[in-house]
């Protein structure tokens, strides 16, 4: 001992610091987790960390990535289910949730074949152009009689009445009516309990007990859409029941025709959750700047306008 030289540390010391080290790194995921993993690619192309009773798979290198989700993406497809997800079992018929089985190969093909297709989109573009006129003729109108418009309510509101016309031939909100506020401030609740971090997603012992009140939050919004869209379907049921029923044709009614074969299992608890992701999704990528879009394309026409009529007094 005399050497000078420490003894050799045992299993205990190791595990400290290797609980320091990672303590460490936490701290920087915590700040800026894209850039953190981004740098460790060299090190540790692929991560799994275990947060709570939760693991979490980090593939940061580009070949690995390849790999999971081109060549084995089958194998990768599913994934660990939010807590608010399972709300009224949303995970078992909504198509971003449910497993790559038949029942998501099923929702995959509807959607693919009668919302996405060009065939359905070129059918739709008088639809497109006649809610852009109504919109031009509420704006026209509120002018002549000196009234502010509020730019985002009125694009959400025009917005709203095409996804609506789309699938239910009808128009559920009004721009003089404060039901598409409502129907918007539904919708972003949703999304806004979705981006929360849930303790009971790495704890399950709280998913029963729901401390920060997410899912409770979120099964009253998704209830308040389900009974909307419980008075269009049922609305429908009674017209196609009635003695001379009207020819209509859109989404809801090919679902609804679908739910009749023999070998397409698709019940009306699974339409209501096929619109509400149809609606999420939509929103989650076009609704948050569509305020912003209308009033750059105000502003933009007001430029063109001011330059022409520049011109042609030159």
């Amino acid at each position: 001992m005399s050497s000078g030289l420490a003894p050799p540390a045992g299993p205990g010391f190791h595990q400290a610091r290797t609980l320091f080290r990672s303590s460490g790194t936490f701290w920087h995921l915590a700040k800026d987790p894209m850039n953190h993993f981004q740098s460790l690619q060299n090190l540790w192309p692929l991560m799994s960390l275990k947060l709570g009773t939760m693991t979490t798979i980090v593939v940061s290198s580009p070949s690995i990535a390849e790999q999971v989700l081109q060549k084995h993406d089958q194998i990768f497809s599913s994934r660990t289910l939010p807590n608010v997800v399972q709300v009224l079992n949303h995970h078992k018929a909504s198509i971003v949730w449910s497993s790559a089985l038949s029942p998501w190969r099923n929702l995959r093909k509807i959607c693919k074949e009668h919302v996405f297709s060009t065939r359905c989109l070129d059918a739709n573009r008088g639809l497109r152009q006649k809610k852009v006129r109504e919109l031009l003729d509420y704006v026209k109108l509120s002018c002549e009689n000196g009234q502010e418009v509020d730019i985002g309510k009125a694009a959400f509101t025009t917005t709203l009445n095409l996804l609506s016309s789309t699938f239910f031939s009808i128009d559920i909100a009004h721009h003089n009516s404060n039901f598409s506020q409502e129907f918007k401030d539904l919708v972003w609740a949703l999304m806004e309990i979705a981006g929360k971090p849930n303790i009971a997603d790495f704890l399950p012992l709280f998913k029963l007990i729901d401390p920060q009140g997410l899912q409770g939050q979120t099964r009253r919004y998704m209830q308040r859409l389900f009974d909307i869209f419980d008075g269009i379907i049922n609305q429908r049921l009674q017209l196609r029941a009635s003695v001379s029923p009207p020819t209509v044709d859109d989404f809801l009614e090919v679902l609804l025709n679908l739910g009749k074969e023999n070998d397409t299992q698709l019940s009306c608890n699974d339409i209501k959750h096929l619109f509400l992701q149809n609606g999420l999704d939509f929103w989650n990528f076009h609704g948050d700047d569509l305020g912003d879009r209308i009033h750059g394309w105000l502003a933009s026409h007001d430029e063109i306008q001011e330059h022409q009529s520049y011109r042609k007094g030159w």
